[in-house]
């Protein structure tokens, strides 16, 4: 066994009152150690990340008050208990939408932000996701941009299906959005087929 809190150049220490305490933090920290070095998911849940991020990132922030208080919240969610390898994009589509049941799609979107980004560090930096599920996943409904039946979230696109729509939409590159299909002529906003 490597000496505790040292494995193949990666340092890392703490201060316990025993010595069988010493031991069992050595054990756990190598395993993350080697499990990160493998590229293996730990055995943590999406709750125990949102902590870790509260815990780690919020407190740099100017709003952290706010981030630690949407976090309490979000931590009694159900999708808090999923281990993070079972955690796929269809957990947050059934999360965005058990949300915007009961709050704003504001709110929806300020949570989703939080949650992308604490996702995003925990691939980025910490190295317990491969990839971030969320990012694939359509985001919450923006109606500020005033394109009917489009749900636009940094790189994902959804079209929604539209029975009726009588209102005509400004151009989306007045949007910073390119639309497949789409002609500068005044016409209905539909889908693109």
């Amino acid at each position: 066994m490597a000496r505790p809190g040292k494995l193949k150049g990666v340092r890392d220490s703490e201060t316990f009152d025993t010595k069988a305490e010493v031991m069992a933090w050595a054990v756990e920290t190598e395993k993350a150690i080697q499990a990160g070095k493998r590229g293996e998911i730990p055995d943590k849940t999406f709750g125990q990340l949102l902590e870790r991020y509260r815990d780690e990132v919020s407190i740099t922030k100017k709003g952290e008050r706010w981030e630690r208080l949407r976090i309490g919240m979000l931590c009694r969610d159900e999708i808090t208990k999923i281990k993070l390898q079972e955690l796929k994009t269809d957990h947050f589509a059934t999360w965005r939408d058990r949300g915007l049941r009961s709050v704003s799609a504001a709110s929806v979107l300020r949570e989703w932000t939080l949650v992308s980004h604490a996702l995003n560090i925990s691939v980025v930096e910490w190295r317990w996701l491969r990839e971030n599920p969320i990012k694939v996943c359509a985001g919450p409904l923006n109606r500020r941009l005033g394109i009917v039946g489009l749900r636009v979230m940094r790189t994902s696109v959804c079209y929604l299906p539209l029975a009726t729509i009588t209102r005509r939409c400004p151009p989306p590159s007045q949007h910073g959005l390119v639309l497949p299909g789409y002609s500068p002529r005044k016409q209905p906003c539909v889908p693109a087929r």
